[in-house]
């Protein structure tokens, strides 16, 4: 076996090899901590901007009083034209705002007071003629034409009790009835005014207006134009039965004393959407309430 040769380098030994689960990854580099925010070096707030005029304390001579100084507007060379001067105003003193004049009390407009004037002179001449309504409906109107119901708040709006109105109306059917003990004992007006939309509901009746003259009188909205809509219903009140014509003016004559009356708080608007369905029964609810509405927003043009 030959020899190794002398001046052949020794091989280096080769580490123990290590297998991969026992490597050790350098650990990851630490976060550096948050620095302390520190409210002494925290930069303050520019003060903003001295305006034209800045009052001013006058310590010099220890006296704390008020003065002002007026920076003069400087010419704007861009636009070749000078911005006028801002007024000063001491810092005491306070602004002073004018109040609008409110209107004198008791007075409306002429239109309005002109209007009131008419439907009133129109429910003084125009009374219903009782005896030539049914007896139900007349003793309904004449309860509620009392002053002091017509001052009830949310008439015909408020229903009464159910239980009441259907006894009313069961004794109202009666054949032989005391007309002045009917509503002795009423102390609601809601039992009333539910009883009579009720009444007016029953078209096939004498207490409503029947079906025919409803659908003459909803006749008078087919115009486009919104003024010649109570000249159409005036017209188509011509036309209609002269019982449904009674029955109609006295109920538009107890309306209209509800809508000038302002403690009950029904305007027209309310009114239209509460007894518009009961007294045009026959017609669709949107065109009942804007039948109603028109009726009385133009007494005088419709009726008369």
């Amino acid at each position: 076996m030959a020899a190794p040769a002398k001046n052949q380098p020794a091989m280096p030994s080769r580490p123990p090899s290590r297998s991969l689960s026992a490597r050790r990854r350098p650990p990851p580099p630490s976060k550096p901590a948050p620095r302390p925010v520190s409210m002494a070096l925290s930069s303050p707030r520019r003060p903003p901007p001295p305006s034209r005029s800045a009052p001013l304390l006058n310590l010099a001579n220890g006296n704390p009083s008020q003065t002002e100084i007026d920076v003069a507007p400087t010419p704007s060379s861009t636009r070749g034209r000078v911005p006028p001067p801002i007024p000063t105003r001491s810092i005491s003193q306070p602004i002073l705002r004018q109040a609008r004049p409110a209107p004198p009390p008791g007075r409306m407009p002429a239109s309005e007071g002109v209007e009131k004037l008419s439907i009133a002179a129109y429910l003084e001449q125009n009374k219903p003629e009782w005896k030539c309504l049914p007896m139900p409906t007349r003793l309904c109107i004449q309860f509620l034409v009392q002053p002091r119901f017509l001052q009830e708040e949310g008439l015909f709006r408020i229903p009464g009790s159910r239980t009441a109105i259907l006894a009313k109306d069961k004794l109202l059917l009666a054949s032989s009835i005391d007309e002045a003990s009917v509503f002795e004992d009423v102390l609601d007006p809601a039992i009333v005014a539910g009883l009579l939309k009720m009444l007016l509901a029953r078209h096939h009746t004498a207490t409503g207006i029947s079906r025919t003259s409803q659908e003459i009188l909803g006749k008078g909205l087919d115009t486009v134009d919104m003024d010649l809509q109570p000249k159409h219903i005036h017209d188509a009140l011509m036309l209609i039965e002269a019982s449904d014509q009674r029955l109609l003016k006295a109920m538009m004559w107890l309306l209209l004393q509800v809508v000038q009356n302002d403690d009950n708080r029904m305007s027209v608007k309310a009114l239209s959407t509460s007894v518009g369905p009961s007294l045009f029964c026959c017609l669709s609810t949107g065109v009942a309430q804007r039948l109603l509405k028109t009726l009385l927003n133009h007494p005088l043009e419709c009726l008369t």
